[in-house]
């Protein structure tokens, strides 16, 4: 009833809860649907293999059903022999394809941050660098740059202040996002142009 004031304002219609939920779990099957054809691709080791084939079986064991794995390349080395085996695909698409070789090119990332600091205090022990040698010691084309005053050091430990990217793979960022390489178009020549104007 009206208590003399203004008039009520007609009620406001709801969904039904079933109606709600209804829209709830068809939303949340179009979009599990959708993450399924858009999302990461499933990758799984093919059976094709190269190289030595017991090395090759020994790695496959190793790798369980290789899910998230598209190929594999393993060196054995021992003081006598070099053996390497290669599994997987070798080629980016979902067919079986051909084995990746000892000749297979990866990106490997930071991976190689580990190595790179190994020998670097290999070379520091045989006296061929300092610690504290700079850039521009080893790089003339560093010269009268900031960059070409940072130490091998501070490289070395990520504290020297260079941007993680330079310029030419900053360009290339959209493709990173993409999951495609950033550095692919580098080139040692435009990594000392891209330390330079740092």
């Amino acid at each position: 009833g009206d208590l003399g004031g203004e008039p009520m304002s007609p009620p406001i219609e709801r969904f039904p809860a079933r109606t709600a939920m209804l829209i709830l779990l068809v939303s949340l099957v179009i979009g599990v649907g959708i993450g399924q054809l858009a999302g990461p691709e499933r990758q799984r080791l093919s059976e094709v293999s190269s190289g030595d084939a017991e090395l090759a079986q020994r790695v496959r064991a190793l790798t369980g059903d290789g899910a998230g794995l598209r190929s594999v390349v393993v060196a054995e080395v021992t003081p006598t022999s070099i053996r390497w085996a290669g599994l997987g695909n070798a080629d980016e698409g979902r067919r079986p394809g051909v084995a990746p070789t000892d000749q297979t090119v990866y990106e490997l990332g930071s991976v190689t941050k580990t190595f790179t600091g190994a020998l670097f205090a290999d070379a520091i022990k045989r006296g061929e660098v300092r610690a504290d040698d700079t850039l521009d010691e080893h790089l003339p084309e560093l010269r009268s740059t900031a960059a070409g005053r940072v130490t091998l050091a501070s490289l070395a430990q990520h504290r020297s202040g260079l941007p993680r990217l330079g310029a030419t793979a900053q360009a290339a960022v959209v493709s990173a996002m993409l999951n495609e390489n950033a550095y692919a178009s580098s080139t040692t020549e435009r990594l000392i142009s891209d330390a330079a104007t740092a």
